[in-house]
């Protein structure tokens, strides 16, 4: 964005996740005035089921990489604490 000039808090890019993925990006973002959006998949069952699945399958590393949000929460919340 720098090298583009392109302010954080201009519109032309926003930062989306599921909610309750990659928080420790996403409040740090916020915090400065990027637009951050927390999706939240719903609908019936028999429909959602499917997509979560599939969104397991390709995101493998997301379980490998659970311990180290683990450790980044813990962080974020620590320095919120002490701020």
């Amino acid at each position: 964005m720098k090298s583009m000039h392109i302010k954080h808090n201009d519109g032309l890019v926003s930062f989306g996740t599921l909610l309750g993925m990659c928080d420790y990006l996403a409040f740090p973002l916020a915090s400065v005035g990027c637009d951050v959006y927390k999706w939240a998949p719903y609908g019936p069952i028999d429909r959602l089921l499917p997509y979560l699945t599939r969104r397991a399958q390709e995101n493998r590393a997301i379980f490998a990489k659970a311990e180290k949000d683990r450790q980044l929460h813990f962080k974020a919340l620590k320095e919120r604490i002490k701020n």
